[in-house]
């Protein structure tokens, strides 16, 4: 009896060995069934090859391959695929112990500060002992943050839970669920009911993902199923915590990732499948030009500048020579910008920013901006011209404005990042008056059909930017906001009040410089000119990139008063200059745009960002633009239209040096009268940074 015990006992414990192997063997294994239907094993029990840190080469730190299972085995951060995938279904077992958080995550950027700042993620998490399990959208199987899934369809802590996910395009699935009698909970999508599998078990968790279709499967059921970029996926990443993330699942294809949060988890029977692309999506590649969003951002601001550049500055020659307007009637058209430029930020505050996107309206104004420019270059009635090209600045110039906004909203440091996109406007406008003047084109209309059909070309291409909810505003918006009159309180410090008053009364003769430099080039036989006078603009990126050099060694009075000077200096080298042996003259007028520009208005703006409290730096830098943009620039055109029609001496011929003094005795006026008023402020050095508050301080 003795001995058929022991009997008994060897062949059970044989039985169970063989038993256990045999299990052991069928997990982290592919059947020849499935390797004949293309699936890949991403885990073979033994070692994380394939796998790596997050923006790390070399040995993984923080995960093994323990006892089969691929496991959190300390700090070492997340871990992903050395391959990406595009669609997909993907298939793996999980286990948690309690109170633990982990997460599955697909189509991962390299690059960014952290894997969630780029890809969705399946949650996996012990939701009884972990406080994110008592919400929809944070607890297990759930699209993290985003869509939600019923209670009671995962393993508890210490028992495996099998997940799937399908990827193919942009179609997501994660299992298969069965919808509670009351329907899914507000803002949640297939949720389930007793979908847990007894403790102790495993749970399987599928996720498949083709084009921007995803769903997520646990133990079998649908629980999850969103569109990507759907109007419901924007709206719910916008109202998230990944909304200040412009890269958040906008990749098409990416690596798997698993979420190293600190907490032993354990994963297995890690596979997938490679789905191929759809016709749809082949078509969605074609029309959305998958270049990348700085790329488009890029091509967005250089045609916005091109467009702009093209007309702005050859359109008084054209005016003058080709139509025969006279200058007063120069100088009103070019203040329908700064008529423009004070109605547009009731536009931007009141309407774009509350009830369309940014790149919709975008592309709706620049569309019709081309056509309404096109027809202001069939005109040759003054009445009717300045009408249509009213209407057309009215168009574009809230297109300035947007066009910052929705790149700021796709950057996570604006500070850093912006002047990178902002100088491609720069090169645009530099684009533009090489191409008119090496064409000869200024005395023509050729230069605003030219920009017309990039408005036209600028207003498709805006359909293809990353989309830009309305900001949804809840209060109700006042024309003091708009217009930043709150900001008025600022003037009770005399030194800005005074720096109000001096950017206003520079507005003024600047547009001597816009409105007719290129008719006066033109006139003295100055070849080329619209071509030569992207110096300026190449200048402005020269001095652009070495302002912080003259900030720490000048300080903002001294930049200031040497932009002023500088304008001074030019409309002076204009009066002075000629084709001749001075030809010298106007190519260093035209260099002084660097100087002129960046030293006085981008210094102002700096200025004024660091001078007003950060609740009226908003309101502060739109009463800027309001009183240069809007009113000092539609003075100033007025103005210097009447000074050169009183100095014509025939229709054709004009007395330049005596219309060039003009603005450089007022821009010497305003010199004296900043340099007298503007005082430093707390007794600081000016060249330390005077008119300056600590950066801390702001």
């Amino acid at each position: 009896m003795q001995l058929l015990m022991v009997v008994i006992g060897l062949v059970s414990g044989l039985l169970l060995g063989a038993e256990a192997q045999a299990e052991q063997i069928s997990h982290n294994t592919l059947t020849s069934a499935e390797k004949a239907d293309g699936w890949e094993l991403l885990f073979d029990g033994q070692a994380l090859d394939g796998w790596r840190n997050y923006g790390q080469e070399g040995e993984v730190e923080g995960w093994g391959a323990v006892d089969g299972l691929l496991s959190r085995v300390g700090e070492g951060g997340d871990i992903i695929t050395d391959a990406v995938f595009e669609n997909f279904d993907l298939r793996l077992d999980w286990k948690i112990e309690t109170g633990g958080n982990s997460g599955i995550f697909f189509r991962v950027r390299e690059g960014a500060g952290a894997v969630w700042h780029t890809a969705p993620e399946m949650q996996v998490l012990d939701d009884a002992a972990h406080p994110d399990g008592q919400e929809t959208k944070t607890s297990a199987g759930s699209d993290y943050g985003l869509f939600g899934r019923s209670r009671d369809t995962v393993d508890g802590a210490e028992k495996w839970n099998a997940i799937r996910i399908l990827a193919d395009g942009g179609h997501l699935d994660y299992g298969q669920v069965t919808k509670t009698s009351d329907g899914p909970d507000e803002g949640t999508y297939g949720e389930s009911v007793n979908l847990v599998n007894p403790v102790g078990d495993w749970n399987t968790v599928r996720i498949l993902v083709e084009g921007s279709h995803v769903e997520y499967w646990l133990n079998g059921v649908l629980i999850v199923e969103y569109e990507l970029w759907s109007e419901e996926w924007e709206r719910r990443v916008q109202e998230s915590k990944f909304g200040v993330y412009p890269e958040f699942g906008q990749a098409r294809q990416g690596h798997f990732a698993l979420q190293n949060h600190g907490d032993p988890v354990f994963y297995r029977n890690i596979k997938v499948r490679r789905l191929p692309r759809s016709a749809r999506q082949f078509f969605q590649a074609i029309v959305l030009m998958p270049i990348g969003i700085r790329a488009k951002l890029f091509v967005m601001m250089f045609l916005q500048y091109f467009v702009w550049g093209a007309w702005y500055v050859t359109m008084g020659t054209y005016l003058a020579e080709g139509l025969e307007f006279q200058g007063q009637q120069i100088g009103l058209a070019y203040g329908t910008t700064g008529v423009a430029a004070m109605i547009s930020p009731f536009f931007v505050g009141m309407v774009a920013d509350r009830y369309f996107s940014t790149e919709r309206i975008l592309s709706v104004l620049h569309l019709c901006g081309g056509f309404a420019l096109f027809a202001v270059s069939t005109i040759q009635t003054f009445g009717l011209f300045y009408v249509v090209l009213l209407g057309y600045t009215l168009l574009y110039m809230p297109t300035l404005a947007l066009t910052n906004s929705l790149s700021f909203h796709q950057m996570r440091d604006p500070g850093k990042e912006f002047p990178a996109v902002r100088v491609l406007g720069t090169i645009g406008w530099i684009i533009a008056g090489l191409t008119v003047g090496f064409l000869r084109l200024e005395s023509t209309a050729v230069p605003m059909q030219i920009a017309a059909g990039g408005s036209i070309g600028l207003g498709l291409f805006c359909l293809m930017l990353p989309h830009t909810p309305p900001k949804r505003v809840a209060t109700r918006i006042r024309a003091r906001d708009v217009l930043g009159l709150d900001a008025l309180k600022l003037f009770k410090d005399r030194s800005f009040a005074v720096f109000v008053l001096g950017s206003f009364l520079v507005s003024i003769p600047l547009q001597f410089y816009y409105a007719f430099a290129n008719p006066f080039l033109n006139e003295i036989g100055f070849e080329n000119a619209a071509g030569k006078m992207t110096l300026g603009q190449m200048s402005e990126i020269g001095f652009m990139l070495i302002m912080p050099w003259f900030f720490v060694r000048l300080g903002v009075k001294r930049m200031l008063l040497l932009g002023m000077l500088a304008w001074v200096v030019r409309y002076a080298l204009f009066a002075l200059g000629d084709t001749g042996p001075l030809v010298w003259m106007l190519y260093l007028g035209i260099l002084l745009h660097g100087i002129c520009y960046d030293f006085f208005f981008v210094t102002g703006q700096i200025y004024v960002d660091r001078k007003a409290p950060l609740h009226l730096r908003a309101a502060a830098q739109g009463l800027i633009a309001f009183v240069t943009l809007g009113v000092g620039m539609l003075i100033g055109s007025w103005f210097s239209g009447v000074v050169v029609e009183n100095f014509s001496l025939t229709s054709n011929q004009h007395d330049w040096a005596s219309i060039w003094l003009v603005p450089a005795v007022g821009a010497v006026g305003v010199l004296i009268l900043f340099a007298f008023l503007f005082r430093q402020e707390d007794g600081k050095s000016a060249a330390v940074g005077d008119g300056i508050e600590p950066a801390a301080a702001g």
